[in-house]
């Protein structure tokens, strides 16, 4: 289970070393891996075993997070918003466009900052 923690902790490194290169389209893929490893990783603590791994692995994570970690309504509001997150990640990925660093800073730093926070303080 720490290895999940590790992978957080990598991710997110690498995502602000990204963006502080200006690689933002590299920062934002990093930032929602981090986010999303972060959260299996509070799920496992929690006692969840079963692995999410599979079709729609991502969706099945946030939906058990939602339901069975215990946030308030802004909280949750908040981590409803990864899939902002992982839009901008697969505009990044999969698309000629590149993420700018306005968009970046705009659509995707300020809500990812926020879900990280929450992150650290759920499931305790």
């Amino acid at each position: 289970m720490q290895k999940l923690n590790n992978k957080f902790q990598n991710n997110l490194e690498t995502a602000n070393w990204a963006e502080s290169k200006g690689y933002y389209d590299v920062a934002v893929s990093r930032c929602y891996y981090a986010i999303l490893q972060k959260m299996l990783y509070i799920i496992k603590r929690n006692g969840y075993n079963k692995s999410f791994e599979g079709e729609n692995s991502h969706k099945k994570i946030k939906n058990y997070f939602s339901q069975n970690i215990k946030l308030n309504k802004n909280q949750k509001w908040y981590i409803g918003h990864i899939w902002n997150i992982k839009k901008a990640r697969n505009k990044s990925d999969y698309s000629e466009n590149e993420i700018s660093r306005e968009d970046f800073e705009t659509e995707i730093k300020e809500i990812s900052d926020e879900i990280l926070n929450i992150l650290e303080g759920a499931g305790v």
